[in-house]
């Protein structure tokens, strides 16, 4: 309980900025920095997750999730071309929150309680939804069809029949 009373509070009104930085096992969090991308405004987060004596090394991605990453271990190898720099859990949240902002093309309040899940579900309910009238559209079309050849013939013609009645029809 003590160690939770003396953690420092953040705000943050996202749910997937709390997913991000959930995680089991001990967190280390990194900032890749360079000349251009200085510590509170870095190019990117990696952490270190150890858990059951495993270590997990992993860069939160444009697809707004930990990825696992090499960047570290190929840092220790001699591949420093990007330094980084530990973090606070408070500024890999402020990293977060500014990504998923970016990426959703918006800054509002009202987005940021929205979360990107819950745009990216209105998103692909706009897409089903047209989808959907498409289909109906296509299934009114059949539909007519089906009457048309149940009045004129006692069945759908044969494609051969079909196709040249179809081509005489659009002469007229």
């Amino acid at each position: 309980m003590e160690s939770n009373a003396s953690a420092t509070p953040f705000v943050t009104l996202s749910p997937a900025t709390l997913d991000a930085l959930d995680g089991r096992g001990e967190l280390t969090y990194f900032a890749k920095i360079s000349e251009g991308n200085p510590r509170h405004s870095p190019r990117g987060i990696v952490r270190r997750r150890v858990d059951d004596d495993q270590t997990h090394d992993e860069a939160f991605t444009r697809n707004l999730r930990w990825e696992p990453t090499e960047y570290l271990r190929l840092y220790d190898l001699g591949h420093n071309d990007i330094d980084h720099v530990r973090i606070t859990e408070i500024e890999a949240a402020a990293f977060i929150e500014s990504l998923t902002e970016r990426l959703a093309g918006t800054s509002d309040k009202a987005s940021r309680v929205a979360g990107p899940t819950t745009r990216l579900l209105t998103g692909v309910g706009a897409v089903l939804t047209k989808i959907s009238d498409a289909m109906n559209g296509l299934k009114v079309q059949a539909t007519a069809r089906h009457r048309h050849w149940r009045t004129t013939s006692s069945g759908p013609p044969a494609a051969e029949g079909w196709a040249a009645r179809h081509r005489e029809k659009s002469r007229e």
